[in-house]
């Protein structure tokens, strides 16, 4: 199965392959399909849909917020080339098309 989309750490760390349609980024080992364990990244900090071809985002009311582009945000549209930023961790968005060209 090939990935929906990935993110990429800034920090130069592998990216994050996501196969799923729905999933929740956090800290927990609980409820998150997406770990990032690191301080200041809530329990449960966004959760990422994919719908008919389009990647949002929401923020889960997290104690450092969510950040699209350098914007605090609620929820959003992400699109490849975008920067997700949740606590301290940034991440560059590739979209499977983009993904799949590299």
């Amino acid at each position: 199965m090939t990935s929906l989309f990935r993110l990429v750490p800034l920090d130069g760390s592998a990216p994050l392959e996501v196969l799923s349609k729905f999933v929740v980024l956090g800290r927990s080992r609980y409820g998150c399909e997406v770990r990032v364990n690191h301080p200041s990244v809530s329990r449960r900090h966004c959760e990422l849909t994919w719908l008919a071809d389009t990647l949002f985002v929401r923020d889960l009311d997290s104690r450092h917020g969510t950040r699209v582009n350098g914007q605090l945000i609620h929820e959003t549209v992400l699109r490849s080339g975008d920067e997700l930023t949740f606590g301290a961790c940034r991440f560059v968005v590739e979209l499977a098309a983009t993904a799949q060209s590299r």
